[in-house]
């Protein structure tokens, strides 16, 4: 028994063996002390004295069926990995990880019970860290590809203006050419209105040089 306690204090996690069904702790590691910042030998994790303990979302301490370990005692089946808040004995909250399951007590003939716990609040905080860090990049990639977007469509919008204006300077050009094209028209009509007017006269009267020579 010496040799094993020896070993379970230089484990790297908080080990409790409890009794059955009672959940009185019979022998809790130097790491789970640690850990938790308390003493553990004695009563059940449950029914200790002090706000320190396994806390809900709201800090309020779990009753007896919400733990891992009395859940493991009661259905006799191993329970977990199942992360629980759990407040210090220095009143600091961390997030434990914890298994449980029971053993049989062949020695006094009851039964036996032992949780394995680990803190594991730096890792849930890396890990939330790094869900941001990849909301925030999925973000961006959001943002860059509403820009390139963006940027395509005011692309096609300018191009689109630029056609109109070309397509209106190309109108005024042909209605400016059409206005000259029209006084041209109208100014030959008149020259050629003359023209044959002075013709017809001089048909009619071919005898006469000196009105051929006037209109001539």
């Amino acid at each position: 028994e010496q040799q094993l306690r020896a070993i379970l204090d230089n484990l790297p996690m908080g080990i409790f063996v409890a009794a059955s069904p009672s959940g009185d702790i019979r022998f809790a590691n130097a790491e789970a002390e640690r850990l938790l910042g308390h003493s553990l030998e004695g009563a059940a994790p449950w029914a200790h004295e002090g706000s320190h303990g396994a806390v809900n979302i709201s800090g309020e301490r779990l009753g007896p069926e919400e733990h891992v370990l009395h859940k493991a005692m009661r259905e006799q089946r191993r329970v977990g990995p199942q992360i629980q808040s759990y407040r210090r004995g220095d009143d600091a909250l961390i997030q434990v990880e914890v298994t449980a399951a029971p053993i049989p007590d062949r020695d006094n003939g009851g039964s036996l019970s032992v949780a394995a716990f680990q803190d594991v609040t730096a890792k849930l905080l890396a890990e939330e860290q790094a869900r941001q860090a990849g909301t925030l990049r999925e973000a961006e990639r959001n943002l860059q590809h509403i820009n390139e977007l963006l940027e395509q469509r005011v692309t096609a919008a300018l191009a689109e203006k630029a056609d109109a204006e070309a397509a209106l300077m190309h109108a005024q050009r042909l209605e400016s050419l059409g206005r000259l094209t029209g006084g041209v028209a109208h100014d030959f009509n008149n020259v050629l209105t003359v023209v044959i007017g002075a013709l017809d006269v001089i048909l009619r009267h071919p005898e006469n040089a000196s009105r051929r020579a006037r209109l001539g």
